[in-house]
């Protein structure tokens, strides 16, 4: 029902869309489908943020293809992007090791506290918890 410049002259309403229909192929395991619909967005976005669904998306697609490993990089690529940067090689033992600098960090602190913080406000933040959690929670389920 789009016309033929809707990207154009519907940017936003074609980004909705085709991201909708992404994430509902999705859901249905109809990869075929969602990859059009990423390489439709990939093709026609505005800015690195419009982006961001469907790099979500794409780890989701590239974890179901048994890709980890490019699901991971495309993950820390969009991660780097928004000004996060991780080690390329992640052992156990740094893992482990940063876990532990937290746990130190967090040990005095209480939940009260925590919830008297004033709200994030910085979008690139933001977006990347959102970008690291969606991500990386669904390429652990597909591995398992």
């Amino acid at each position: 029902m789009l016309d033929a410049g809707h990207w154009q002259n519907q940017y936003s309403l074609s980004l909705d869309l085709y991201e909708l229909s992404a994430s509902v192929s999705s859901f249905q395991g109809d990869t075929a489908t969602l990859q059009n619909c990423l390489n439709q967005i990939k093709a026609n976005v505005k800015s690195f943020d419009d982006s961001l669904t469907s790099s979500s998306l794409l780890v989701k697609l590239l974890g179901a293809s048994s890709k980890y490993d490019e699901a991971i990089g495309n993950c820390l690529s969009v991660l780097s992007t928004l000004g996060e940067d991780f080690p390329q090689d992640i052992s156990l033992s740094i893992v482990l090791n940063e876990l532990a600098i937290i746990q130190t960090t967090l040990k005095n602190i209480t939940v009260e506290q925590v919830t008297l913080l004033p709200p994030m406000t910085n979008n690139s933040k933001l977006n990347a918890l959102k970008v690291s959690n969606h991500s990386f929670e669904d390429i652990l389920e597909y591995a398992n």
